[in-house]
C-alpha cells in the first residue's frame, strides 16, 4: 500500500445532527432552490424528517445563491500560502457565477487556516453559515499538509479540491452513481491505521456511504473528477486503482457551469408569506420560530408598511405550493404571494 500511505485525504465536516435542521433553513434561505427533501417513506410534514442511513438525515442542497460573491478570509499561513491558494481557489470562477473575495473581512463566509489541524477538509456550502458546528473565529477550510515547500500541482489538486467542497461539490467516490465495487476488508485495514486512525463508522461514512440523488446535484459517474481521490487498486474487486487527478476535469465543468449559469434572467416569483406586523420585533420573533422549524424565512417591508414574514423564492407556483402545504400542515396561516 506504499503509494496510497502517500497521498493525503480529505475529511468531509459533516454538520452533526442536532445543526441539521437550522443548516437545511439556512440554505434554503440562501437559495430556495435547495429546497427541503423529504426522505423515502416519509410523509410531507416537516416532523418526519430525518431517520436513518446517511448521517445527513435531511435531504437538502447545499448551494449558494447563483451571482454571489463569497468572502474569503485568511486567518494564518505564509504570505507564500496565501498567494498559492488564492491562486488556485480562482480557477473555479472561469467556469461558474460566483466569485470568490479575499481579504480581512470579518464576517466572511470562508475562514481558511493552515494550522486547525493536519488534515486538509472544508464545509459543505452554505454548511459554513452554521455558527454552532463553524463559529466566526474559526476555520471553515483547512490545508494541514501544504507549506511553503509543496509543489503547484499538489496545491492545485487539494485546493481547487477543498474549494469545490465549499461550493457545494461532494466526493466523487460518494455522488449517487458512482459503482465502485470496494475490498471492504482492505480499506477498513488501510484507514483504521496510521495517519488516519478512522473507526469502522467513519470509514463506513467517509468511504462506502453514497448521497441520495435528492440529495446532490448529480452527473454520471466521472473518473477524472478534482472531487475523486486516488484510490489504490489494493482496495477494489478488480485491482484498478482511481485516477490521480490534478486539475479540474471537463465534467466538473460543465458539473459547476450547470450548478452556476453565468447566463441567468432575472424572473418573478412566488413566495409564501406567514404573517405580516407593525413592530418588526414581533416580525423577527416569527422569523426565528420559522428557521429554528427548518423553513427559511426573511423579513421584508414595502415602502415603509407591515413587516412581513415570508418563506421561500419560486418561479414555479407549484414549489410554492409544497412548501405552503408543509407551513400550514405545521400550523401556520399562509397566503401565497406574486412579485
Amino acid at each position: 500500500m506504499t503509494n496510497q500511505s502517500k497521498l493525503h485525504v480529505c475529511i468531509p465536516r459533516i454538520i452533526p445532527f442536532q445543526y441539521q435542521m437550522k443548516a437545511a433553513a439556512l440554505a434554503f434561505y440562501e437559495d430556495p432552490t435547495n429546497r427541503l427533501m423529504l426522505p423515502t417513506g416519509a410523509k410531507e410534514g416537516l416532523a418526519d424528517v430525518g431517520g436513518p442511513g446517511l448521517r445527513l438525515g435531511i435531504f437538502v442542497k447545499k448551494k449558494w445563491q447563483n451571482g454571489r460573491v463569497l468572502k474569503c478570509r485568511f486567518l494564518d499561513g505564509s504570505r507564500k500560502q496565501r498567494e498559492k491558494v488564492e491562486e488556485k481557489a480562482h480557477l473555479w470562477e472561469q467556469y461558474c457565477n460566483i466569485r470568490l473575495k479575499f481579504d480581512n473581512y470579518s464576517d466572511a463566509e470562508i475562514r481558511i487556516s493552515f494550522i486547525a489541524d493536519s488534515g486538509s477538509w472544508s464545509a459543505l456550502g452554505t454548511d459554513a453559515l452554521i455558527e454552532e458546528w463553524f463559529p466566526r473565529y474559526q476555520p471553515t477550510m483547512n490545508f494541514g499538509w501544504l507549506t511553503d515547500d509543496t509543489n503547484d500541482a499538489e496545491y492545485e489538486r487539494v485546493v481547487v479540491h477543498e474549494f469545490g467542497h465549499a461550493l457545494g461539490a461532494v466526493h466523487e467516490h460518494q455522488q449517487p452513481n458512482a459503482d465502485l465495487r470496494w475490498r471492504k476488508d482492505a480499506v477498513y485495514d488501510y484507514f483504521m491505521g496510521p495517519p488516519n486512525f478512522w473507526t469502522k463508522e467513519d470509514i463506513d461514512h467517509n468511504i462506502f456511504e453514497r448521497y441520495s440523488i435528492r440529495e446532490v446535484n448529480s452527473t454520471d459517474f466521472d473518473p477524472d473528477s478534482i472531487m475523486l481521490y486516488m484510490f489504490s487498486g489494493e482496495f477494489f474487486e478488480n485491482g484498478q486503482a482511481t485516477n490521480s487527478n490534478t486539475k479540474l476535469s471537463a465534467g466538473d465543468k460543465a458539473f459547476i457551469a450547470k450548478m452556476y449559469p453565468k447566463s441567468v434572467t432575472p424572473n418573478n416569483y412566488y413566495t409564501v408569506q406567514v404573517g405580516a406586523f407593525k413592530v418588526e420585533e414581533n416580525a423577527k420573533r416569527m422569523q426565528a420560530e420559522l428557521n429554528e422549524r427548518g423553513f427559511g424565512a426573511n423579513v421584508v417591508q414595502y415602502e415603509g408598511g407591515l413587516y412581513r414574514v415570508q418563506c421561500g423564492k419560486f418561479e414555479r407556483k407549484e414549489d410554492a405550493v409544497i412548501l405552503q402545504k408543509n407551513l400550514e400542515e405545521a400550523g401556520y396561516q399562509t397566503v401565497m404571494k406574486y412579485y
